[in-house]
């Protein structure tokens, strides 16, 4: 039986019914559920934010009021155990009012009715806020800490004399970052032909280098959106990809041109990773 056919149903028996007893529960019952409608829709409308988080507590108090009333009517006699057809239609009623009022359904597909709920949601974005402040938090000390540090850690590192000695204390410099945060990081140095024409060369390497890097990482870059990519690494923008929970840093330094990209590994990379990577590429090679 649907909820409409309940409801139907509820209210001719309400409406038929012989009991006089029995009638006064149910319209005390009916009666609660109208007003407190009434008052949720007036909050939604004049404070959906406060309405969406005290969604639950609405429910709850929607539920209350239907057994209160209906077990006040069974505790003095006013209501029969017996008469429980009187029951689920009252019972249809508090439903459809959940539904209708409350929930307000939304058909997100043809075939499969779903029912948002705004609180719900709510609440998972004020957690995903919250766990996007800690880790923002913990990355910013972390980072705060290599920038103290770095005077002590490369007194102690030998100044590189070949590209391949620069290019693999600087992946272990970085990959304390990583390290620490469940990153994956991999760094790709490109070279420029500074006897042809200048801005060519470059966005042609980085062409080469993100086609590359595509094809080691899997990072799903799109071939239509290739030339804006390539615009952003030549303007030294980062390209954040979220399906991928994948960045792409750009770093120009004087004598160097990298393309730095992060992976979620154990943990999930923010954009604040893509500007600490580059801030750290930087403080390496003022020492190196």
């Amino acid at each position: 039986m649907t909820i409409h056919m309940l409801v139907i149903n509820g209210t001719m028996e309400l409406l038929n019914t012989n009991s006089g007893e029995m009638l006064m529960v149910g319209k005390i019952c009916v009666a609660l559920i109208v007003l407190f409608a009434i008052y949720s829709c007036l909050s939604a409308i004049l404070k959906p934010s406060q309405f969406d988080l005290n969604l639950k507590k609405h429910r709850r108090i929607l539920y209350t009021i239907f057994i209160a009333t209906t077990g006040s009517g069974v505790v003095f006699g006013g209501l029969d155990l017996d008469d429980w057809p009187y029951v689920v239609s009252l019972a249809s009623i508090v439903v459809f009012t959940d539904l209708a009022v409350l929930l307000t359904p939304s058909i997100l597909r043809i075939w499969q009715a779903e029912f948002l709920n705004g609180s719900e949601l709510l609440e998972e974005t004020l957690k995903e806020n919250e766990r996007l402040i800690r880790d923002t938090m913990a990355k910013v000390s972390f980072m705060s800490y290599l920038v103290q540090d770095a005077i002590y850690y490369f007194a102690k590192k030998p100044i590189p004399e070949t590209n391949e000695e620069y290019m693999t204390e600087l992946e272990q410099y970085l990959q304390q970052y990583g390290d620490r945060f469940g990153l994956m990081l991999d760094v790709r140095q490109y070279d420029i032909n500074y006897s042809s024409d200048l801005e060519v060369s470059i966005q042609e390497k980085i062409r080469q280098e993100l086609l590359l890097m595509n094809d080691i990482h899997n990072i799903g870059l799109e071939e239509s959106k290739l030339e804006e990519y390539i615009a952003s690494i030549y303007n030294s923008e980062i390209i954040t990809l979220e399906e991928e929970e994948t960045f792409i840093v750009p770093i120009q330094l004087p004598e160097y041109h990298f393309i730095v990209v992060i992976k979620k590994g154990k943990g999930s990379p923010i954009e604040i990773d893509g500007i600490h990577a580059a801030n750290l590429v930087h403080i390496y090679d003022s020492f190196m």
